[in-house]
């Protein structure tokens, strides 16, 4: 594409002078006594950098790392930063942002020329994704990107690169592309863009963005953050009062998120709250795809509905862990199979992470209640796949068997596709959208409860005229409910709601 050729292009940066042209010559003549140091110990020098990208990592793991455990993982990749000598005592990861433009060009970002041609008779809006990945929040900020991109020039910040960079470049009038210490400390990228472009707004999508929060504020730009998470997974008490506090308005997906806030952290009381459930978002086809993607739907066909008495099949989906319930899933299914009107039920697990060979932490569990329960041969793990639609349309029921899930796209596009959708009561935003739809009876079982999750279950199958008025109640539900545009526009009126209020100072 023509705009992904550009990716390299830098932002022009100013001149150093005075102290930052000593700082940077000094950090050219360090550069070059390491280059030298790894040309005469390549090995060493390339495990010693490893350490600092692993350790780098982990620090970032918290949830679900413990915090003081990823805080000694930062510490130990500090010590290991192949910037340290160039940059001083603190770090590379210590000092972007307090060294200026001379020393933190390691961390700055790359502009990639969009599509767009920008419209000077309008506003401009800037929008924040931690990522560029064909998962959840990105695909949701793409989705906004394309909807507000009618009215406003959008430029997008992606923290880190992926596979929907080129679709962002498409519907935006600039993309830039964060390196993987702009996760750590995006400032100096914020600073880069706000110094060249005046936003009525910002959309920070999603939690893990809220770093570039600080950045933002300092320039004068009206934030909306969205918080697709439970807090509860970011239990650092700085990281939620930064969310808190940082914020202009805060948008939750469903009240169950919104009240997770509440509990987790008092600062949340005193912000501009909203409860704004997400539209049905269109998912970008994959440019990698394929012929052989017409025979990996064919097989999934086949895998979902293989020669013989038709069954009634039952979904899952997601990655592979605890938080989705997997577990759960299982023993709703021995109970669905073990009882007289649900023995022929086939259960399907689509999604990446059941390993048993060599995730000791949960699939091996998972493998060994299938073998002990006497139902392995009817419940089955399949991969994750494109082809989430063709599951949908080959299905009778989706389970959201989640412990904890906002409100997770599969279920909304389940939803929008009439297939009867069931989850637990208070564990999921998705429940408020069920009840909402007048389907609590049908599809909404008690909190963790496989008992009465199989029961609804059977219940589904065993009537096919109450089954086919569900996903009525779900189609109608969706076309009312689930538009993107109408979401889109209600984000576009909290994001002028902040902007007036920043302009009135009642920030």
């Amino acid at each position: 594409m023509q705009g992904t050729s550009q990716a390299a292009d830098a932002a022009t940066e100013p001149a150093p002078d005075g102290a930052a042209a000593l700082a940077l010559q000094s950090r050219i003549d360090e550069l070059g006594r390491q280059l030298a140091e790894t040309r005469a110990r390549p090995m060493r020098t390339f495990a010693e950098y490893l350490q600092f990208r692993i350790l780098g990592r982990l620090s970032r793991m918290a949830p679900p790392l413990p915090v003081a455990m990823a805080a000694r993982f930062g510490r130990s990749a500090q010590k290991r930063d192949p910037y340290r000598g160039a940059i001083g005592a603190t770090g590379a990861i210590g000092a972007i942002g307090s060294m200026g433009a001379a020393v933190a060009d390691h961390a700055r970002g790359y502009r990639i020329a969009g599509r767009v041609t920008p419209d000077p008779t309008r506003g401009n809006v800037l929008i924040v994704a931690h990522e560029a990945s064909r998962t959840g929040a990105p695909i949701l900020a793409l989705n906004l990107v394309e909807h507000l991109s009618k009215r406003y020039n959008v430029t997008v910040l992606t923290l880190r690169g992926g596979p929907c960079v080129p679709d962002f470049v498409q519907s935006a009038v600039e993309v830039w592309r964060g390196d993987d210490l702009a996760l750590e400390r995006p400032d100096r990228v914020v600073e880069q863009i706000c110094a060249a472009t005046r936003f009525s707004f910002a959309i920070v999508n999603s939690a893990e963005s809220s770093g570039t929060l600080g950045a933002l504020r300092r320039a004068a730009v009206p934030t909306v953050t969205l918080v697709h998470e439970f807090v509860l997974l970011y239990r650092s008490a700085p990281f939620l009062e930064r969310i808190a506090t940082l914020s202009d308005e805060i948008v939750f997906s469903s009240e169950v998120t919104r009240g997770s806030a509440l509990a987790e952290h008092s600062a949340f009381a005193e912000a501009s709250l909203h409860v704004i459930a997400q539209g049905k978002c269109r998912v970008p086809v994959n440019p990698e795809a394929s012929d052989t993607d017409l025979r990996q739907e064919s097989e999934l066909r086949q895998a979902l509905r293989p020669p013989g008495p038709r069954a009634f099949v039952v979904l899952g989906a997601g990655s592979v862990n605890l938080r989705k319930g997997v577990d759960l899933f299982i023993e709703t299914a021995r109970k669905v199979l073990t009882s007289p009107d649900g023995q022929a039920a086939r259960f399907f697990w689509i999604g990446g992470g059941y390993d048993p060979q060599f995730d000791v932490a949960y699939s091996v569990y998972l493998r060994d209640q299938l073998v002990r329960a006497g139902i392995a041969d009817r419940v089955t793990f399949l991969p994750a796949t494109p082809f989430i639609e063709t599951a949908y349309a080959e299905a009778d029921a989706l389970v959201l068997s989640s412990r904890l899930d906002p409100l997770p796209n599969v279920g909304l596009d389940a939803i929008a596709a009439g297939l009867p959708v069931l989850c637990f009561d208070r564990a999921t935003g998705l429940a408020e959208q069920l009840d909402a739809a007048g389907l609590r009876a049908s599809c909404i079982a008690d909190y963790l409860d496989c008992g009465d999750m199989a029961a609804k279950i059977v219940a589904l199958a065993s009537d096919p005229a109450l089954r086919a008025g569900v996903s009525a109640q779900l189609r109608g539900y969706a076309a009312a409910h689930l538009d993107f545009a109408d979401y889109a526009g209600r984000i576009e009126a909290v994001g002028l709601r902040a902007a007036v209020r920043a302009s009135d100072g009642r920030r």
